[in-house]
């Protein structure tokens, strides 16, 4: 059982120079939506798999679409923060695994389904992957790392769903 924890994680390992290739030929954006679309079905698999060598191959599949999207969130991220708040937004992304204890609940809810229900908790991506598609992409700046951006608060709602999709993204992993 170990190993359905751990396989996800060591396939983002391994493939994250490949998942780079692959994001710069699709696109970012293309890669976060299909990706995250797959993410939740492949993460779903398990409740409905009854053999332990698929449900572990489920588990590969899903570590090969997390590595496309945790490296499209972090090239996005890169696109569209410069400067102080790409700093802190990345600081934000490192911190954000540990679940809050708002998340808690839910988690006992899904596993008072029995040990497949946690799995079903993978089919919120689309709503990640709906916030993404909506966005509409900005040009992208030639401007330097050191030079000063606008604040988020200045591009309004367009900003803050640009925000929340890529933060989702990259948080889905």
């Amino acid at each position: 059982m170990p190993l359905m924890l751990t396989l996800p994680a060591l396939c983002v390992a391994l493939l994250a120079p490949v998942a780079g290739t692959v994001v710069d030929f699709f696109g970012r954006r293309r890669t976060l939506i299909v990706g995250l679309l797959i993410y939740a079905v492949v993460g779903v698999l398990p409740v409905f798999l009854e053999s332990l060598s698929t449900i572990i191959a489920s588990r590969i599949a899903l570590g090969i679409v997390e590595s496309a999207i945790v490296t499209a969130s972090t090239t996005l991220i890169g696109d569209y923060f410069h400067g102080e708040s790409r700093k802190k937004c990345l600081r934000t992304r490192r911190r954000w695994p540990r679940c809050p204890p708002s998340c808690w609940p839910v988690g006992g809810a899904l596993g008072n389904l029995g040990w497949r229900g946690p799995f079903l908790a993978y089919a919120s991506a689309p709503f990640t992957s709906s916030a993404v598609a909506v966005d509409v992409e900005p040009q992208k700046s030639e401007q330097p790392a050191g030079a000063r951006r606008p604040a988020c608060g200045s591009h309004g709602a367009r900003c803050c769903r640009r925000f929340s999709a890529t933060f989702g993204g990259s948080c889905s992993s």
